[in-house]
């Protein structure tokens, strides 16, 4: 069976993807503090901008105002991505948790009736 050639993107970028996220959602305080600086640049660049082209203010607050939006929209999918994945470990965790309750009970009332 062959592959295509998109196929064999696809699979590299997905590749990428999974390693990107996993990598994300093991260092969610290395991404807050990168886009608190990137936040803190983007309000430097506004400030130098509008100094050397005094001239065209409504320009360049129009293009940090297109900047800082597609920053806060980037920055929203990515944490609903970690919203989303400590919500399924959650998930995960309660039914372990029900299992072995469930579990105890059972093992608890073996008990009981061997005392019997």
């Amino acid at each position: 069976m062959t592959v295509s050639w998109n196929g064999k993107i696809f699979f590299f970028i997905d590749r990428i993807w999974k390693n990107f996220r996993c990598f994300y959602h093991n260092n969610y305080t290395l991404f807050d503090i990168l886009f608190l600086i990137l936040y803190l640049l983007e309000q430097l660049f506004l400030i130098y901008f509008l100094y050397l082209y005094p001239n065209y203010p409504s320009l360049i607050a129009s293009i940090f105002a297109i900047v800082v939006i597609t920053t806060v929209s980037i920055q929203k999918i990515m944490l609903d991505s970690k919203n989303k994945a400590v919500k399924e470990e959650n998930t995960e965790l309660t039914m372990n948790y029900n299992k072995l309750i469930g579990e105890y009970t059972h093992i608890k009332n073996l008990r009981k009736g061997r005392e019997l």
